[in-house]
């Protein structure tokens, strides 16, 4: 977000006035408000931020990976999915 110069850019990819809400926010606080607002105003049952980190050290988050459900088994199909994705390697 802090690369894009063009308000309206930001405005019609949030929809709404207050995107400088989501520019202030950092780290999982960010993915927590894009969560939020999937479950209030789209109403689904469940919206988790899952870190994807870098690939050279595997510590720094890159982005958050959203994953929006209304099915009730879908959050422990994804924490099972993502936990065995981001396990270290067998050697």
């Amino acid at each position: 977000m802090s690369a894009q110069k063009d308000k309206q850019v930001l405005f019609a990819w949030w929809g709404r006035d207050d995107w400088s809400i989501l520019r202030q926010a950092k780290g999982i606080n960010r993915g927590l408000l894009f969560c939020q607002r999937l479950k209030n105003e789209f109403g689904y049952r469940s919206a988790d931020p899952w870190p994807i980190f870098d690939k050279k050290n595997g510590r720094r988050v890159m982005y958050f990976m959203i994953h929006a459900t209304d099915h009730p088994e879908a959050p422990y199909l994804m924490n099972r999915a993502y936990h065995k994705a981001v396990a270290a390697k067998e050697p």
